[in-house]
């Protein structure tokens, strides 16, 4: 079976590149050469995927290399999404029994549950700066997009186009309403901001995090949107 980067470019769409990585059951005598890379391993869970056995995207991420690392949790990241994205990742960590360290740690800086890519951009972008938080958890009777419980403090991260329609826009309201009644504070940005303003974006959440003052400047004197409107579209 392909695991460690043949598995995650199989399972990404990529173009497979050598040597390419198989993994075997420990009593068998396959060597590696230049074009093949042989792990052996007791747990060797698979998937089929178009005729080929192919790692499954936790055991693939476990055998990618120290130096391509950050493949390894982006392919764990875009595996795990969704609001089941956390029991989903605990059962198959519950298949390993006792979970490599090297797995344990690409997990931890993996910001999973997340809906886009916008948003696996900005929670991994705060998780760089110390700040890990929990993705597509249910408060009440809504899911948030990102919640730093130590701070409570809510992120949400709005798709220009889904969230212009007025029942999204009504639900959003509602929804940052209810954070606020429970004690929380809620900060919305748009995808585009986080897309073209990702470091202002940080560092004004880490801001509120930390309880510094942090002044809004006029969006016209920098926003894209608004100094380059033609660039991305938009009037």
């Amino acid at each position: 079976m392909f695991t460690g980067m043949t598995a995650g470019q199989l399972r990404n769409g990529h173009r497979i590149t050598t040597p390419v990585t198989v993994l075997v059951a420990r009593n068998r005598t396959f060597r590696s050469t230049g074009l093949v890379t042989v792990i052996r391993a007791a747990h060797r869970p698979w998937e089929l995927m178009d005729g080929l056995r192919v790692a499954t995207p936790l055991r693939a991420a476990r055998d990618i290399p120290e130096s391509r690392s950050q493949y390894a949790v982006g392919l764990i990241e875009r595996h795990y999404t969704g609001r089941d994205a956390r029991g989903r990742l605990e059962k198959d960590l519950g298949d390993f029994g006792r979970v490599p360290k090297v797995l344990r740690e690409r997990v931890n800086r993996a910001s999973t549950g997340t809906d886009s890519e916008t948003e696996r951009v900005l929670f991994r972008a705060l998780r760089r700066r110390g700040y890990a938080f929990e993705n597509n958890r249910l408060i009440g009777n809504y899911f948030r997009d990102g919640v730093y419980e130590p701070a409570k403090l809510i992120v949400e991260v709005h798709g220009h186009r889904h969230h212009n329609a007025i029942d999204v826009q009504i639900k959003d309201y509602w929804k940052a309403n209810d954070a606020t009644a429970r004690g929380y504070r809620h900060l919305s940005f748009s995808d585009i901001c986080v897309d073209l303003h990702l470091e202002r974006v940080v560092d004004f959440i880490v801001a509120v995090i930390r309880g510094e003052e942090r002044e809004v400047e006029l969006m016209g004197r920098w926003h894209v949107v608004w100094r380059q409107p033609g660039a991305i579209g938009m009037r």
